[in-house]
């Protein structure tokens, strides 16, 4: 699954190394935009399409121009990208993101993962609704995690040791509430019943 949503190094683009346990949950470094393209393949039920800069070109008499085609397929079977929504929007209802503030998902069907490195010194968003993803990134992106987030004092706050959820958190929501509504925001559809309790009809 890691490879079917486009995760990779944000180094140089190498696969992630799936035998080193730490490497899901972000062990290495990973680009926003990579991150956010492959949220953004559960978000659209399990659908990935490669990103791409330009979606519509016109020149100046109004005439359209070549631009980027779509390069998507089917990477995910759509019930486990719906789990996957399922448990992401538990996230923001019962998780660490339950201290985000504003609270996006009280305005809008939101899914969201929050992320902090061993050292506190990287501290991560990732959320969606069903029409746009935002990856927001607090820390030290020159230094990558030598500077630990502990211990700090930033905008005149002392933080014993930064969480995904207090700068990035609020950075993520913030712009979220005013840019999301822009785009489809549709609830999520459930996952199988059986997914997410207990079997009605277990094999022995």
């Amino acid at each position: 699954m890691v490879d079917s949503v486009g995760l990779h190094s944000g180094l140089d683009s190498s696969p992630v190394n799936m035998h080193q346990p730490g490497q899901p949950a972000g062990r290495h470094r990973r680009g926003p935009l990579t991150l956010a393209n492959a949220f953004a393949t559960f978000a659209t039920d399990g659908r990935y399409c490669a990103p791409i800069a330009l979606v519509d070109v016109t020149d100046a008499a109004g005439a359209k121009l070549p631009a980027q085609a779509a390069d998507c397929h089917d990477a995910v079977k759509p019930d486990v990208a719906r789990g996957v929504n399922s448990v992401l929007q538990d996230v923001l209802k019962k998780g660490s993101g339950v201290w985000i503030n504003p609270k996006v998902q009280d305005k809008l069907p939101t899914a969201a993962k929050t992320g902090t490195s061993n050292n506190n010194g990287s501290t991560w968003v990732v959320g969606y609704t069903t029409g746009m993803v935002t990856a927001s990134f607090f820390g030290d992106a020159l230094e990558g995690q030598k500077r630990a987030g502990q211990n700090v004092t930033i905008n005149g706050t002392f933080y014993p040791s930064l969480d995904g959820y207090m700068i990035a958190g609020p950075q993520w929501a913030n712009y979220m509430l005013k840019v999301a509504p822009l785009y489809p925001a549709a609830p999520f559809a459930p996952p199988p019943a059986s997914m997410i309790g207990p079997n009605p009809n277990p094999k022995p």
